[in-house]
């Protein structure tokens, strides 16, 4: 589980303080986000059902909302692990971040 790894401590400390909430600073940064809609991936959690996803993904879109510097991916036949399901995709987001740090 993530809870009882580092990167979640650090995490849950940025939401407590909310260190990533300016949303003028979260406007300002280049963000790509990849999302799964992907249904029925287990039975093991609400998140995948067709209102899990709904919310899952309002929740990727409110990261970025107002954000004019932000692309949302969605993908339907990725399962959780994008990268694993689809390099290709995650290629195209790598490439579309690196775009839009270099000022192009």
């Amino acid at each position: 589980m993530m809870e009882g790894q580092p990167e979640w401590a650090y995490l849950q400390r940025l939401y407590r303080d909310k260190a990533i909430a300016d949303k003028e600073v979260t406007q300002r940064i280049p963000t790509v986000i990849l999302t799964s809609s992907k249904l029925n991936e287990s039975n093991w959690w609400i998140g995948h059902s067709a209102e899990g996803k709904m919310a899952w993904r309002a929740l990727h879109d409110s990261l970025i909302d107002r954000n004019p510097r932000a692309v949302h991916f969605v993908t339907d036949t990725s399962d959780h692990n994008v990268p694993l399901d689809n390099p290709g995709l995650t290629t195209k987001a790598i490439d579309t971040a690196l775009y839009m740090v270099s000022g192009v």
